[in-house]
């Protein structure tokens, strides 16, 4: 088992119910060709614990790639966050208590959501996942500033 597991998630649920939601999680990789849509709105809250995927690349830029190219918010990462967090995190959303749907609520959650894309946590695997281009820029992105330009 990976290092996110709590010692707390195995003493609250235990092993048997801890590998029975890890057995009900779809497999939703970052390398599909097309990505699956799957919908979260069906599944029960503790269906839709927070878990990663079972690869999870190391892909986190440095600060050293922020001067090659310098992203922006309304023309690289604006549309990924509407189409891949939008569901969940807009208004009708499951996560509608945490909007990530313009440049402010990103911002303001910048540190929350760099940690929760980056560890594959999100989107949940009951959602579309980011592909490997999407993940790239939403990381570069926000590693090198979270510019509103």
């Amino acid at each position: 088992m990976g290092t996110w597991l709590s010692t707390s998630m195995f003493h609250s649920r235990g092993w048997p119910r801890l590998l029975l939601v890890l057995a009900s999680v779809p497999n939703c990789g970052n390398d599909s060709a097309a990505p699956v849509a799957h919908s979260c709105d069906g599944l029960a809250a503790e269906q839709r614990t927070i878990m990663p995927r079972p690869v999870c690349p190391n892909d986190l830029p440095s600060e050293s790639d922020c001067g090659i190219e310098i992203l922006s918010y309304k023309t690289d990462v604006a549309a990924i966050f509407a189409t891949r967090c939008g569901d969940c995190h807009g208004p009708d959303g499951i996560e509608s208590t945490l909007p990530l749907s313009t440049y402010a609520q990103i911002f303001e959650q910048r540190r929350t959501v760099l940690s929760q894309v980056f560890t594959c946590l999100m989107p949940l695997p009951c959602a579309t996942d980011l592909t490997a281009n999407e993940r790239a820029q939403v990381l570069k992105w926000m590693v090198c500033g979270s510019l509103n330009n």
